[in-house]
């Protein structure tokens, strides 16, 4: 039975790569698994690397430094706006999530831009509303299409008045890729 040396699951004895983590359990021979200090060699073509699970050139795991680096996310708009004015508007952005009344506000507070950026968010949610509510007109399915949207469209209300509590500017789940909403 073999042992993964990535991830440690158990494998049979005539597997080549881990089923997990399809990292490399196959050992050609003893001189050539490691130099001297203990060192695993690693293969030098870079497709074949990619696939050891996560070591480097000196054996080393560099998936152990992943945690540090935060992912990009292409949605997430909360570096572009100054740190001051998201503490300072952060309350009239959220009033965007709440109405008409709120996006109003939101639109009219300080010259802020990201109020400014959550009121479009509250504008787009409220065309999506309207749409869904002209579903209405048709009997049946359109009842049960209009109902489905309109609550979908209240959990995305949601869930964009609870980001800008946490002072995020991030576009909005599903409507921000539909391309005549945004």
């Amino acid at each position: 039975m073999k042992i993964c040396p990535n991830c440690g699951k158990e494998l049979a004895d005539d597997v080549k790569f881990c089923e997990k983590c399809g990292c490399s359990v196959e050992v050609v021979n003893q001189s050539q698994a490691s130099d001297p200090n203990g060192i695993p060699n690693v293969p030098q073509d870079p497709n074949l690397a990619q696939m050891q699970g996560g070591f480097n050139q000196n054996g080393q795991n560099f998936n152990q430094f992943a945690p540090q680096y935060a992912a990009y996310d292409p949605k997430d708009h909360t570096s572009e706006y100054d740190k001051r004015d998201i503490a300072d508007n952060k309350v009239f952005a959220a009033l965007a999530y709440t109405g008409l009344m709120g996006m109003v506000i939101a639109l009219l507070v300080n010259n802020s831009p990201f109020a400014r950026f959550h009121a479009r968010n509250g504008a787009m949610i409220q065309i999506a509303e309207l749409i869904a509510v002209a579903f209405m007109i048709i009997p049946f399915l359109g009842w049960i299409a209009a109902g489905i949207m309109v609550i979908i469209l209240f959990i995305i209300r949601i869930v964009a008045f609870v980001r800008v509590l946490k002072g995020k500017a991030m576009e909005l789940p599903i409507l921000s890729d539909v391309g005549f909403l945004s």
